[in-house]
């Protein structure tokens, strides 16, 4: 159980990394998807993003066991600020923790791709999907991944984030 505050941050910061490209498969037909006015999920996620809440669900041998951090308990459950992670348009992102006296713990950085609905976060060489949909300023993800670091990704991951900042309403 030692492990799982230290997982939950990673996996909480592997979500908050986002974004959006079109498929190198995909023809070059028309350029009518490209002049729509609503925005992509890759322009979207461009900014800065904090964690508001998530629920992973730990497959285990005999049992489950899940880490639950409900909205507005965020400080409460995990005892550090919500992650901060800023999507850049070059591919890059970075997540700040801080613990509560505001006191950077950590920073981990990586490369953001989406394809259709999925965000693809590489960070030393492995890389998560999560679909991704985006509300005004809340963005929910979901996926399978390696939470506990067993080896198997067979860990269901759930987290909302809010965009800081301007909103894209």
């Amino acid at each position: 159980m030692n492990k799982i505050l230290p997982l939950a941050l990673i996996a909480a910061f592997i979500f908050s990394c986002d974004g959006n490209r079109k498929e190198a498969g995909e023809q070059a037909v028309e350029q009518e998807p490209e002049t729509k006015t609503t925005s992509t999920l890759k322009e979207d996620m461009l900014g800065e993003w904090r964690n508001v809440a998530m629920k992973v669900t730990i497959k285990g041998e005999e049992s489950d066991s899940v880490v639950n951090v409900p909205e507005g308990k965020w400080e409460e459950v995990l005892q550090i600020q919500p992650i901060r992670t800023v999507f850049n348009e070059d591919g890059s992102f970075t997540s700040e923790y801080r613990g509560l006296d505001d006191t950077i713990i950590m920073t981990s950085t990586g490369t953001w791709d989406v394809k259709g609905d999925t965000l693809e976060m590489t960070q030393e060489g492995s890389t998560t999907y999560y679909v991704t949909s985006i509300e005004g300023d809340m963005a929910e993800f979901e996926g399978t991944l390696d939470w506990d670091e067993d080896g198997q990704a067979d860990d269901h991951y759930w987290g909302r984030q809010q965009k800081q900042g301007k909103q894209n309403d």
